[in-house]
């Protein structure tokens, strides 16, 4: 199972079938907020945005609590975003 947790609502159905479409096999959960598990996972995904006042905002992509990606982003525009 992998789990991935965001820390604000956004994109979740983008990010389970991004999630699924490379691991099909796998069970994939996705939740916001810190949550425990009854089942240890073989993979956790984090990802968390953050709205930058008057800098960029990032979206940042943490494996197995080790950072992978930093990306800037503009929220404004979602589709772009997404």
């Amino acid at each position: 199972m992998i789990f991935v947790t965001l820390n604000e609502a956004n994109f979740e159905y983008d990010i389970h079938s991004l999630v699924k479409a490379f691991f099909p096999k796998e069970e994939v959960c996705v939740t916001v907020g810190n949550k425990t598990y009854a089942t240890k996972p073989s993979c956790f995904l984090e990802i968390s945005y953050f709205r930058g006042p008057g800098g960029p905002d990032e979206v940042v992509l943490s494996m197995d609590n080790e950072e992978k990606v930093r990306v800037i982003v503009d929220f404004k525009n979602r589709k772009d975003t997404k």
